[in-house]
């Protein structure tokens, strides 16, 4: 998906449910979230990014999900705050850090939550995030759909032994 987006020509379409994948989303590059027991799948652009997060860049969402934690990813997140609190969180001090710096300006058991996992909190962040300079050996180019040959690829459907033409 960054090889694309840098690259500029291609749109990328994740097909994940794995919401840590929205901190990827660009004007190029999309979530599409299949759906769940027969339900439609949902295409997540920016816009429908910043509706479902309240957030305006997609690097907040790796900001809220260490908040909140992410049971399913191993993520512990802050005690106590939940997704809704993770969001007015961060609409109120733009990011993990300036939250953390700022933890005066908290009340009561948020306060004491925040203060007493702060470790924890930036520990969760770093768990959330995707690792983005990982060497790639392959280039979109080595990538693309090309010729085959079906004699080769071929399985005998009666004796379902591979080798055999169809």
């Amino acid at each position: 998906a960054t090889q694309a987006e840098a690259r500029g020509d291609i749109e990328t379409f994740m097909v994940t449910p794995d919401k840590d994948f929205a901190q990827l989303i660009n004007t190029r590059t999309y979530m599409w979230k299949p759906g769940r027991k027969g339900s439609e799948h949902d295409v997540i652009d920016l816009p429908r990014m910043r509706e479902i997060w309240s957030v305006e860049r997609p690097a907040q969402v790796i900001d809220i999900l260490g908040l909140m934690g992410d049971a399913s990813d191993n993520i512990p997140g802050v005690p106590g705050v939940g997704e809704k609190t993770a969001k007015k969180l961060l609409g109120e001090f733009d990011s993990m850090e300036n939250l953390l710096a700022n933890t005066d300006k908290l009340k009561g058991k948020l306060k004491e939550r925040v203060e007493e996992n702060k470790a924890q909190a930036l520990l969760s962040k770093q768990l959330a995030t995707i690792i983005l300079d990982v060497p790639v050996p392959q280039s979109l180019d080595d990538l693309a759909v090309q010729a085959f040959d079906r004699d080769a690829v071929a399985i005998e459907v009666k004796s379902g032994r591979p080798g055999k033409p169809v």
